[in-house]
């Protein structure tokens, strides 16, 4: 098993260099890989802040790397819910996905964000 770069990560997805693109498609489809948190995080800030994805497309394509058998994260049990607060609540995913990491090591997160604090896990300072 290898560990992915968010930049790999986002050419599998994101046709604009298409040598890239097609390097990336060969790579993560021949290998086992391992995605952690921080690629997990830079790679939806970039589809929805570079390239300007919508909510719906970004979730579809977390969606489907889920659904492959040969991609394994850092935590998908918590990448999964907070997913569903993305897509199902109009929760902000970085939020959520911190507010739950949190939570799984049984810690809750104090943040001065009003609307994160309105999370479960999330304590208003």
């Amino acid at each position: 098993m290898i560990a992915i770069d968010t930049n790999v990560l986002v050419r599998y997805y994101v046709d604009d260099d298409h040598a890239q693109h097609n390097k990336a498609k060969r790579f993560i489809d021949a290998n086992d890989v391992f995605i952690n948190n921080i690629v997990v995080l830079e790679t939806f800030w970039v589809l929805t802040s570079v390239y300007r994805l919508s909510k719906t497309k970004t979730a579809e394509i977390f969606d489907h790397l889920k659904r492959l058998s040969n991609v394994y994260f850092e935590n998908e049990t918590v990448l999964a819910r907070a997913l569903a607060e993305y897509r199902d609540n109009g929760c902000d995913f970085a939020d959520a996905l911190l507010g739950l990491l949190n939570q799984s090591y049984g810690y809750q997160t104090a943040s001065f964000d009003q609307e994160a604090g309105k999370k479960p896990g999330f304590v208003l300072l």
